[in-house]
């Protein structure tokens, strides 16, 4: 497996390549298992606390309840965007081509679970998406509302908006992202980047909320690209793939990814057919590692598991976070109509 690219030391990559294999290891062999993945999380957990000279003061800032609300609301964009890329990709994941479907799907966010360390006892909340197909590229439109209750009786009320839109050929990117908290705007993100070709370097340019450059590294690749090679490598019979992936939801861009998929059994693809009120497409389960690609730390930021049609539609997505997780539920679907340009 690659290891991670521009590392600032061996031993970081060392640990987080072991990281990413444990989780590969999990669910390589017949897809997610709920104490499978709590035993790599555990697992994944006492690697990094040997990595404690990396972490210090940069994890405590991370682990405010402020941060971490930010971060529970930006992990949603990756897995849903990568999802609808699906469709953006054009692609089939098997021979047998599937048509795939741009559409608006509506999300309920729960609290799944809690580290014992957690102070996090409740959360809910709101995911609005909608992949479309323009004429010149594809856009991303995505609003979610959700509010994390902590022990004491606080409560952090957040929103995040992210719109994106990525020209046919993969090679331009637009983006445009807003957080806000308890009603306050906390962070605002506007930019492009642009890849020279494919495999090869690139840019991307921060507008806002101040200008700087960001060096993409050859490889990198955008959202659609990093699915398109997904379904290439799931076609071949590969059960996992590791790319450097910008995708401007967040500062901390771009990100490290280390996904793991396989099919689903016939069986929990017609349940997840039912779910959507869709005839039966290939179907397939996913978990992603993400790590930010200038960090040291061994552990990935967050992970997402999901199980996804052909189509580019979800119905159930799960964000894990080193303290709790968070369950994303399909409520409502529409299908849109493709162009007419």
């Amino acid at each position: 497996m690659p290891k991670p690219a521009d590392r600032s030391s061996a031993t970081v990559a060392g640990w987080r390549e072991a990281a990413t294999i444990l989780i590969s290891q999990a669910f390589a062999n017949g897809g997610p298992d709920r104490r499978r993945s709590e035993a790599v999380n555990e697992t994944a957990g006492r690697l990094g606390q040997r990595s404690s000279a990396w972490r210090s003061s940069a994890t405590a800032g991370r682990n405010c309840p402020a941060r971490r609300g930010r971060r529970a609301v930006l992990a949603g964009r990756a897995w849903l965007a990568a999802a609808a890329f699906l469709v953006a990709a054009g692609l089939p994941l098997q021979p047998t081509a599937t048509p795939l479907q741009a559409h608006r799907a509506v999300y309920a966010m729960t609290l799944a679970s809690t580290a014992k360390r957690s102070d996090v006892i409740a959360a809910e909340g709101r995911m609005v998406y909608r992949f479309a197909h323009s004429c010149d590229g594809w856009t991303v439109e995505n609003r979610t509302q959700l509010r994390l209750g902590y022990e004491g009786g606080r409560d952090v009320n957040t929103l995040w908006t992210f719109t994106s839109w990525e020209s046919l050929d993969g090679l331009q990117f637009h983006f445009h992202a807003r957080y806000e908290q308890d009603g306050q705007t906390i962070e605002r993100l506007d930019g492009e980047a642009r890849l020279e070709g494919r495999e090869l370097r690139g840019k991307a340019r921060f507008t806002r909320p101040e200008e700087r450059s960001i060096d993409l590294p050859a490889g990198a690749v955008f959202p659609t690209e990093h699915v398109r090679l997904m379904i290439d490598a799931a076609e071949r019979g590969s059960k996992t793939l590791a790319k450097v992936v910008f995708d401007g939801a967040s500062a901390d861009n771009p990100y490290y990814v280390h996904g793991v998929f396989g099919p689903l059994p016939p069986a929990a693809a017609q349940a997840l057919a039912g779910t959507a009120g869709l005839p039966p497409v290939p179907s397939w389960w996913t978990r992603m590692a993400f790590f930010p690609a200038a960090g040291t730390d061994p552990i990935p930021e967050f992970e997402i598991s999901a199980d996804y049609r052909s189509d580019g539609i979800a119905d159930h997505v799960v964000q894990h976070f080193r303290e709790f997780a968070l369950s994303l539920r399909l409520r409502e679907l529409e299908v849109i109509p493709p162009p007419d340009c």
